[in-house]
């Protein structure tokens, strides 16, 4: 996937009028890192966590100081911030053993209307360690169902090289 076709993926995000800072949980090179950076208003800053520095965000110097790589688990609580307006985490939920459990504790990160945007493999089948606890789009719903008050769409759907399931990409408003 390239950067157009990320940006394309989650363009339908809801992003606020004003600055605002969000974390890419778990960003590998940082592909969707810089493209929600190409969506968020002027002033925005985004947190880029990896346990694995592979950093190599290709955008232009004036908008690539606004993110601030991290090299830290995203499993390791607790995380390094506060009063977030959003997560991203793309093909990174899936290696969370309890997904529900995760995002309770994000919550905790977050203001008050913020959104967690999500970018998974639509499909219930692990694949060994590269997609260990798979969370297809239908369970990602149940889950978002059993934290109440959630709201859950999917914004955007990418053929996957990998299987014939698709990439789906869903927000959660909080």
């Amino acid at each position: 996937m390239n950067l157009d076709e990320a940006i394309k993926l989650i363009n339908k995000t809801k992003i606020p009028s004003h600055s605002v800072k969000w974390t890419d949980l778990g960003c590998g090179s940082g592909l969707f890192t810089a493209a929600l950076l190409t969506l968020l208003p002027a002033g925005s800053s985004i947190y880029a966590l990896d346990k694995i520095d592979n950093f190599q965000v290709n955008i232009d110097d004036k908008k690539q100081s606004n993110i601030q790589f991290i090299q830290k688990d995203i499993t390791d609580f607790p995380l390094p911030f506060k009063e977030l307006n959003g997560f991203i985490m793309a093909n990174s939920l899936h290696y969370i053993p309890s997904p529900e459990e995760y995002l309770i504790k994000l919550k905790s990160y977050l203001v008050l209307h913020s959104q967690i945007v999500i970018v998974e493999y639509d499909t219930d089948e692990p694949a060994g360690q590269w997609v260990p606890y798979p969370i297809s789009y239908s369970k990602l719903q149940s889950i978002c169902l059993s934290l109440s008050k959630n709201k859950i769409s999917k914004i955007g759907t990418y053929s996957s090289v990998y299987g014939n399931n698709n990439l789906y990409a869903a927000l959660l408003d909080l």
